[in-house]
């Protein structure tokens, strides 16, 4: 039987196929790994944080920035969705929300000074919870059935 040898100018092809292949998977990765880094610079105007809370437990809320919305639910947690309105596409930085939860109170605050910007807040606490709010002229809105206490379901401070 005949067999054809290969020749010096198909394996000069293959090395070529085989270094655009090369070429082209590298400028592929590189192009990924840039567009990851460039999408974790630009952050995020939105931050979702989810805390456990035992039934009769305190939520303290102060948004000094923005509107604020509680809404009571059927579950064990609090879940605060913050959304940075403005300026425009700016991200949510750490610095600018505080959120602590400490034995059976959880304290949302978002932080005011030298730092621009609307925040606002929609916080999901378990029915019967006890919230305390500090706003300012920023509209409040509540829906759902919280615990009572002398000022109300919801003690309100303007500052």
């Amino acid at each position: 039987m005949f067999k054809l040898a290969p020749t010096r100018r198909r394996e000069k092809l293959d090395d070529r196929v085989q270094l655009r292949r090369v070429a082209l998977s590298l400028l592929f990765i590189s192009t990924f790994f840039i567009n990851i880094r460039s999408l974790e610079a630009q952050g995020s105007s939105v931050r979702v944080e989810t805390f456990n809370l035992n039934p009769g437990g305190q939520v303290r809320i102060e948004n000094l920035r923005g509107a604020t919305r509680i809404e009571a639910w059927d579950m064990d947690s609090v879940r605060v969705v913050a959304e940075k309105k403005s300026p425009a596409g700016a991200s949510l930085d750490q610095s600018d929300l505080m959120l602590m939860g400490i034995q059976n109170i959880i304290t949302i605050q978002c932080k005011q000074q030298g730092r621009p910007g609307r925040i606002d807040l929609t916080v999901s606490v378990p029915r019967g919870s006890r919230v305390q709010l500090f706003g300012g002229t920023w509209p409040v809105d509540v829906n759902g059935s919280l615990a009572h206490s002398a000022s109300g379901p919801v003690g309100t401070t303007s500052v």
